[in-house]
């Protein structure tokens, strides 16, 4: 028997002024939906096969310093992976309102790191809900395939060696950037029946060259942790449209669409759900991967994936 604990926390508070959290937590951390480039502190990422999941939190110290309904700041020690206690990371976010906006300013910061640093907005157009975000940190904490080839002669053959290696950018400004917009309608009387989400991500440090291509080279990637899946191309699209209380009451139905527009693959997920008492779901959903053989999403081989699930929520 397996037990993955996803958090455990205490909670502590001053007077009611300054609000305290030590433990395994998991911590919201930008405004936009499955890409947050502001987020450094969470290690797992949303997976477009279970959007809904539960993720894995960290284990630090966050403290919460609300001001009436002005601002809110946010402080968090991170000691993941850290032996010296001066080899935590340091996170801070403050939040204010102007009117209808919300905005939000960040910063990470751990010795012998890239600092990285980071704002969100979120507003409301035209009865659409708007949201951004964008990262920005002079090189990357983040390492990359390189390709090394060298070339001998010997005897007069003619030999190439190919080997890789992980490097970091380390000269340049590396930055990442979301918008989200959604946009929910009434249908027959009901309120928000219908919901439409897209939401575009870019990644100045995103790979232009295929690393899906050559067996070595991928699998070498995936190995040392060089690909970071949903960001390893430089521009992406998500489209999500959902439709509830399809035919009956509370059988609901979803389509999303996630695009990499750097090697033109794609992922399409079609879902029924029905919760047919609080906090009990049943799901059926069925995937498929798009575009030519060897990119991002289409290397596995695995045209097209079922999943049947029951979630319960205690």
């Amino acid at each position: 028997v397996i037990l993955n604990i996803k958090e455990i926390f205490l909670d502590y508070n001053i007077s009611h002024i300054a609000y305290f959290r030590v433990g395994k937590q998991f911590l919201k951390w930008g405004a936009t939906y499955f890409w947050n480039p502001v987020d450094v502190i969470n290690k797992e990422k949303k997976s477009f096969t279970d959007l809904e999941a539960t993720r894995e939190g960290v284990w630090g110290i966050k403290l919460h310093i609300p001001y009436k309904t002005i601002f809110n700041f946010y402080s968090f020690v991170d000691f993941t992976e850290v032996e010296k206690i001066e080899d935590s990371a340091l996170a801070t976010k403050l939040e204010f309102v102007i009117g209808n906006t919300e905005f939000g300013l960040y910063g990470w910061f751990k010795r012998e790191f890239n600092s990285v640093y980071g704002a969100d907005i979120s507003t409301r157009i035209f009865g659409a809900d708007v949201k951004a975000e964008g990262s920005l940190s002079y090189g990357d904490n983040r390492k990359y395939l390189k390709e090394n080839i060298s070339n001998f002669n010997i005897m007069g053959n003619d030999i190439t060696i190919t080997n890789y290696s992980a490097e970091k950018i380390t000269n340049e400004y590396v930055y990442r950037l979301s918008l989200n917009i959604y946009k929910g309608f009434e249908f027959l009387n009901v309120k928000d029946r219908i919901t439409t989400m897209i939401e575009f991500f870019y990644n100045s440090s995103g790979y232009t060259e295929n690393i899906f291509d050559n067996e070595a080279k991928r699998n070498f990637a995936i190995y040392n942790n060089l690909y970071t899946p949903n960001e390893y191309g430089k521009f992406y699209t998500l489209f999500m449209l959902g439709y509830k209380d399809l035919f009956i009451t509370d059988l609901s139905f979803s389509a999303n669409y996630l695009v990499n527009w750097t090697d033109y693959s794609s992922r399409l997920s079609i879902g029924l759900s029905y919760s047919p008492v609080d906090n009990v779901v049943v799901s059926f959903t069925t995937y498929l991967s798009l575009g030519e053989d060897n990119k991002e999403y289409t290397y596995t081989k695995l045209p097209v994936g079922l999943t049947l699930s029951l979630d319960m929520k205690f």
